[in-house]
């Protein structure tokens, strides 16, 4: 499939002439990845994917700006989006949309994601590359303060759309779940357990989200899907931070407590003390310990009905993404072992 879906003629319009293209293991999006060895010596990315809307397009090609902004910084660990054709300040070019798929490319970060836990240092210098490229954010959208990427002041869209969830599982839609896990079999056991365990947690949860329903918060451009496998590492330094493709506006702790826990998502403890040690290093004030713990909770309790929701709509979807029943099963087992970030002492 993925061979078939390769367009010679998008090879040509990033200006890449190919020696050798790898297709890369994909993830749960649904997209498609190439690793591009081109002539000139140099590595590249191209992936294709099936755009939604004409405004995710239009939102992509800002995000792909904001990119190739922050790669011009001096933050070599930042992927750099490749133009089709000549100047386009608009960024139109940062994402072309032949046929049916929309694809993009972007220079080849080296290195390798963790596979467990990461040293102090490691983890010191993951909360100074996040800050260098929070700060970039806040740069791009000062400037293109009429984008979808702008400064605001107002409730995290995070934390507004897991309450929202909350108060439609309150009001029948775990119900409507349950009777979903139990269609499933023996498939269905570990959800029937889950959905379980979150009836008992559900109206704590209300409770911790609803005071950060109407508070303003100081919201810029993040990543929001900042997790273990899109950080790399090499000879001991951050290589790249990859998969932009989540980005939009929140807040900088929605980052920090998604990088966190994945990876430490079972282990509570040396959780709490590298969530301790990360809030010193950026300057935490107790409130936003407060904010990163609860982004922490809500995430980690309502993950795996985003799957089961995805799975209503879609039944198939588990058969045709055959890791998504692994994520699922994982995001089930951190919920069961949730603790809280910042254990009350």
């Amino acid at each position: 499939m993925h061979s078939e879906l390769l367009d010679l003629q998008v090879f040509d319009r990033f200006g890449l002439q190919p020696r050798r293209s790898t297709p890369v293991p994909g993830g749960l999006s649904e997209a498609y990845v190439w690793h591009v060895a081109d002539v000139s010596g140099r590595d590249f990315a191209l992936k294709a994917w099936r755009p939604v809307s004409s405004a995710q397009l239009q939102h992509r090609r800002t995000v792909r700006r904001w990119m190739r902004d922050a790669s011009g910084c001096g933050l070599n660990f930042v992927p750099r989006p490749l133009q089709a054709g000549g100047s386009d300040l608009s960024g139109e070019s940062l994402i072309l949309q032949p046929g049916h798929y929309a694809w993009q490319s972007e220079t080849w970060c080296a290195g390798a994601s963790l596979t467990g836990q990461p040293s102090p240092i490691q983890r010191a210098a993951a909360a100074t590359a996040l800050q260098q490229l929070h700060a970039t954010g806040r740069e791009f959208a000062l400037r293109h303060s009429s984008s979808e990427l702008k400064l605001n002041q107002s409730p995290s869209p995070a934390i507004l759309r897991r309450a929202v969830l909350v108060d439609e599982l309150l009001q029948g839609d775990l119900q409507r779940l349950l009777v979903l896990a139990r269609s499933l079999g023996e498939a269905g056991t570990s959800a029937i357990c889950f959905l379980q365990l979150l009836q008992k947690w559900l109206p704590w949860l209300q409770q911790r989200l609803q005071p950060w329903r109407s508070r303003s918060l100081n919201l810029q451009p993040v990543l929001r899907d900042v997790r273990t496998e899109n950080l790399l590492f090499h000879q001991g330094q951050i290589s790249g931070i990859i998969d932009w493709d989540a980005a939009d506006v929140d807040h900088p702790c929605l980052d920090a407590a998604r990088l966190l826990r994945s990876w430490y998502w079972d282990d509570n403890q040396a959780l709490t003390d590298a969530a301790e040690h990360w809030a010193t290093q950026w300057q935490l004030s107790s409130d936003s310990r407060q904010l990163l713990s609860v982004f922490d909770a809500a995430a980690v309790l309502l993950n795996p009905v985003i799957w089961l929701r995805r799975l209503a709509d879609d039944p198939a979807v588990f058969s045709r993404l055959p890791g998504a029943w692994d994520r699922f099963e994982h995001l089930v087992k951190s919920a069961e072992l949730w603790q809280s970030v910042f254990p009350r002492r």
